[in-house]
């Protein structure tokens, strides 16, 4: 893609976050966001981070704009849904921890789901890999 094929919206800077108007950002920006192709992290895949998008994103999510997509769309929406079930694998561990050691089959889905992240730009835990490591190696 192009420059010339490349959709522009105009910015806001006014609609940024405080964090953002107070970085470089706010001084160096160009009057409009543009298309920014990008190859996804996880899959290679290539990808646009679209005008629209990045309008949304630093206008009204208001997140600090050196935030940039670095997911194609359904690699985000894994890493979305691997998070959202790691976070129910740790609220059930919390709220009952002795029960949720019980559940090997849990235990071992979310230790891989922990291992599985990092390739979506989650950090590693692994010092809870290391415990669930240790709980299904107590098991056997």
């Amino acid at each position: 893609m192009n420059t010339a094929e490349r959709k522009r919206i105009p910015i806001n800077k006014e609609l940024w976050s405080e964090k953002s108007r107070t970085g470089l950002d706010y001084v160096f920006a160009e009057e409009f966001y543009e298309d920014k192709p990008f190859q996804c992290r996880a899959c290679g895949a290539s990808s646009v981070f679209t005008a629209e998008q990045q309008k949304y994103t630093y206008e009204e999510k208001k997140a600090y704009t050196w935030e940039e997509h670095v997911l194609c769309s359904d690699c985000f929406k894994v890493r979305n849904q691997l998070s959202a079930e790691s976070l129910a694998f740790l609220a059930v561990w919390v709220r009952d921890k002795r029960a949720a050691m019980a559940n090997l089959q849990g235990v071992c889905r979310w230790k891989e789901i922990l291992e599985l992240l990092p390739r979506y730009g989650v950090r590693k835990d692994t010092a809870r890999i290391r415990m669930l490591s240790k709980v299904l190696s107590n098991a056997a």
